[in-house]
C-alpha cells in the first residue's frame, strides 16, 4: 500500500509538472471589477503612510466579522544560514534585537523557504499576528527611476533570473496548502518592502545592509523617529465585505475537488440548509481555454491528448498524467458540464418553491460523484463517466436524459464536436472576467475571499456579508476565534447543530409517570444498543476509508498546490509562484533547480492552483 502511495504522489507530481509547462496560456486573463476583500495600511511612519499592493496568500485565515483588523509593529526575519532545526528545516531566526516583541506582523525575504513553511514559522516559533512576504523580483511598473529611483532600478537590474533582468507584471501568488496556519499572509512589491526594511535601520541606528542585505540604500525613503522610542513601522491589516441583507456568493470549483469541504456530507447537510432562503449562490466550474493551448489546431500537440473535447475547444486538468491512469481532464471536463445543467434543471429554470430544496440536492449531487465516480476504488466504474454519473442521477431520482439533453442543447461535448458550447463559453468568459487562477475560488458580494478554503473561514466571510439583523443565527457562534472551530466536526456540533424544542421537556411531563421498566422494554433497548453497535462499526469504517482518503488528496495538494505562476504564451516559468533561488513543490519532493521551468519576460498569466482537497 505504501509503495503504491508513492507511486501515485510521483505520477501526480509529474502530471503536475507537464501541465505548469505546457499549459500556461490557458491561465492568461484580464482582471476584472471584482477585488481582494483584503486591505494593507501603513499608519507609521508619516514617510511610509498610506496603502500598500498586495495579494493574499491561498492559505492561512483571515480576520473577517468582528475581529477584522490587526495593527502590529513590523519585525524583520532573516535568514539564519546556521540553522537545523528538524521541524522548521527552513535555515531562519528572529534578529537578536526583536526577539522579546510578541504578536508581530513579520517582514521576511531573501529566505530560502517555501511560503507555507514561512508561515509556520512566524505563527508557532514566533507568535506573529500575520506575515507579510517581500517580492523576490521588482515589478516592471516600479522600474521607473521617475517615479522610485535611479539606484532602486539599478538593484532591481541585478536581479536576473535565468539570464532575465526585467521585472515581473503582477505580484507572485503564495500558493500551498497547509490547514494548520491560521495567520493571514501577504506578499508585497519589492519596492514597498525595502522602504519599510531600510525605514527600520534608519529609525535604528543600523548599519545599512543589516536587515536587506544590500550594502546601500536604494529607494531613497527618508525616516526619522518621532521621539527615541519610536523606533518601529506600525501596519494595518484590515478584512472588508460590502453589507447586503441577501449575500451573493460564487465558487468556481470542478469535480476534481473530491476530497473539498463543498463535497463533504456537512456542507450539503449542516450548512447549505442554513443558507438557502439567505443567501444566492451561483457554482462556476473552471475550464481551460483549448483554443489558448493550441489544442484546436491540426496535429494537435502531445499535452493535449486524453485532456480536451469538442475538438481541442474545451480542456481540464488531468491529475494522473496525460494519456495515463484511468481519469482523463476531458472526462472530468464533462462531467463538469453534467453538474452545471443539473444546476439549470434543478434551480435557473425550476419554480421558486423547490429552488431552496432542489439547491441543497443538487450540492448532495456533487458529494455522492466525489464518493462515488471519481476512481480511487479499482471497483468503482470508470472514473468522471456517463454511467457512473447516470447511476447517480436515478439513486436520487433525477432525470439523466433531461441532463444529457441540456448538455446537447447547450452544444454538446463529443469529442468530435466542432462547434462551441455556450456553457462552457459563458464559464470561460466568467474566468477571464474575474482572473480566477485557483480552485476552489470564492467571491462574496463582488469581493475575493483569499486563504485557505476551510469551514470556518467560509462561514465567517459568508456571515460578514450579511447585514447584522438578517445574519444567520449561527454567525456569532463561527465568529468566535476558539482554534478548536477550525475542525469541521467540532465546529458543526457547536454551532451548528441545534436541539428541537420538543427535545426540552417540563418535569410537569413526566409527573405522575410509572417508573418501572417492563422486561419488553429492556429487550427492546438492547437490541437497540446492539444495532446502534452494529451501524457505529459500519460508519466507523466507512469514515476511515474516508480518513485515509482524503491524507492521500492531501499529499497531492502539498505537491501541486504550489503550481501558481504561469507565463502566457511560452513554456517556461516559475510555476510555483516562488523565489528564483528556491524551488520546491512539496514537504516530501522538490523539483530540480538546473531543470524546472524558470519565469521569462511576460508575467501576465498564471497556472490555476488544481487543489486535490
Amino acid at each position: 500500500m505504501p509503495a503504491a502511495k508513492a507511486t501515485l504522489l510521483r505520477a501526480a507530481t509529474l502530471a503536475a509538472t507537464l501541465a505548469a509547462v505546457v499549459w500556461s496560456a490557458a491561465a492568461a486573463a484580464a482582471q476584472g471589477d471584482v477585488t481582494s476583500a483584503s486591505e494593507l495600511y501603513v499608519t507609521y511612519p508619516a514617510a511610509l503612510k498610506g496603502d500598500i499592493e498586495h495579494r493574499s496568500a491561498l492559505f492561512g485565515s483571515a480576520n473577517f466579522g468582528p475581529h477584522n483588523q490587526e495593527i502590529a509593529r513590523i519585525s524583520v526575519l532573516v535568514e539564519d544560514t546556521n540553522s537545523s532545526n528538524p521541524k522548521y528545516p527552513c535555515p531562519m531566526e528572529l534578529p537578536a534585537s526583536d526577539s522579546s516583541k510578541d504578536e508581530v506582523i513579520l517582514l521576511m525575504g531573501w529566505s530560502q523557504c517555501r511560503f507555507v513553511q514561512e508561515a509556520i514559522f512566524a505563527q508557532d516559533m514566533v507568535g506573529a499576528k500575520g506575515l507579510i512576504v517581500v517580492e523576490n523580483r521588482c515589478l516592471a511598473s516600479n522600474m521607473d527611476a521617475s517615479t522610485t529611483s535611479a539606484a532602486f532600478v539599478e538593484h532591481c537590474r541585478s536581479l536576473c533570473d535565468n539570464g532575465y533582468c526585467g521585472g515581473i507584471d503582477k505580484l507572485s501568488y503564495m500558493g500551498g496548502v497547509q490547514h494548520s496556519v491560521h495567520i493571514p499572509s501577504m506578499i508585497i512589491s519589492r519596492w514597498d518592502g525595502l522602504r519599510m526594511l531600510e525605514c527600520l535601520e534608519l529609525e535604528r541606528g543600523l548599519a545599512q545592509g543589516t536587515l536587506t542585505k544590500l550594502n546601500k540604500h536604494v529607494t531613497g525613503v527618508a525616516c526619522t523617529p518621532q521621539a527615541p522610542d519610536d523606533q518601529k513601522v506600525l501596519v494595518n491589516l484590515k478584512w472588508n465585505l460590502p453589507q447586503e441583507s441577501e449575500v451573493e456568493y460564487h465558487i468556481w470549483m470542478s469535480s476534481i475537488l473530491n476530497a473539498d469541504i463543498f463535497t463533504k456530507q456537512i456542507w450539503y447537510e449542516n450548512v447549505v440548509p442554513l443558507l438557502v432562503g439567505k443567501t444566492k449562490f451561483t457554482p462556476h466550474m473552471f475550464v481551460y481555454d483549448g483554443k489558448a493551448l493550441g489544442c484546436t489546431s491540426s496535429g494537435t500537440a502531445s499535452h493535449c491528448e486524453d485532456a480536451c473535447h469538442n475538438s481541442g475547444r474545451y480542456c481540464h486538468y488531468d491529475p494522473d498524467g496525460l494519456g495515463e491512469g484511468r481519469i482523463s481532464g476531458a472526462d472530468i471536463s464533462r462531467e463538469n458540464l453534467r453538474q452545471l445543467c443539473l444546476w439549470k434543471i434543478l434551480v435557473d429554470d425550476a419554480a421558486e418553491s423547490v429552488r431552496n430544496d432542489n439547491e441543497v440536492k443538487w450540492w448532495k449531487y456533487i458529494s455522492k460523484i466525489a464518493e462515488e465516480c471519481t476512481g480511487e476504488d479499482p471497483e468503482q466504474m470508470d472514473p468522471y463517466s456517463e454511467a457512473c454519473s447516470k447511476k447517480v442521477h436515478e439513486s436520487m431520482g433525477f432525470s439523466f436524459d433531461d441532463t444529457l439533453s441540456c448538455v446537447s442543447q447547450s452544444g454538446g461535448y463529443a469529442d468530435e464536436n466542432t462547434g462551441t458550447n455556450t456553457i462552457l463559453e459563458n464559464e470561460l468568459a466568467k474566468r477571464s472576467e474575474f482572473d480566477i487562477v485557483r480552485l476552489p475560488t470564492i467571491i462574496v458580494n463582488g469581493k475575493f475571499i483569499e486563504f485557505e478554503s476551510g469551514l470556518k473561514d467560509i462561514l465567517v466571510a459568508l456571515c460578514a456579508g450579511f447585514i447584522d439583523s438578517t445574519a444567520p443565527d449561527f454567525c456569532p457562534c463561527v465568529e468566535r476565534t476558539d482554534v478548536g472551530l477550525y475542525l469541521d466536526a467540532a465546529l458543526v456540533e457547536t454551532c451548528l447543530q441545534y436541539a428541537p424544542e420538543s427535545a426540552h421537556s417540563s418535569d410537569s411531563d413526566n409527573a405522575g409517570g410509572n417508573n418501572g421498566v417492563s422486561m419488553a422494554t429492556l429487550l427492546f433497548i438492547l437490541v437497540l444498543v446492539v444495532s446502534s453497535l452494529i451501524a457505529g462499526f459500519a460508519v466507523y469504517r466507512r469514515r476511515e476509508r474516508a480518513r485515509m482518503r482524503a491524507e492521500f488528496h492531501e499529499d497531492v495538494r502539498n505537491i501541486v498546490g504550489e503550481y501558481v505562476r504561469m507565463d502566457e504564451g511560452s513554456s517556461e516559468g516559475d510555476f510555483l509562484g516562488r523565489r528564483s533561488t528556491r524551488v520546491g513543490a512539496a514537504d516530501e519532493t522538490d523539483v530540480d533547480v538546473e531543470t524546472a521551468p524558470r519565469r521569462a519576460n511576460n508575467n501576465s498569466g498564471y497556472q490555476p492552483v488544481v487543489e486535490l482537497s
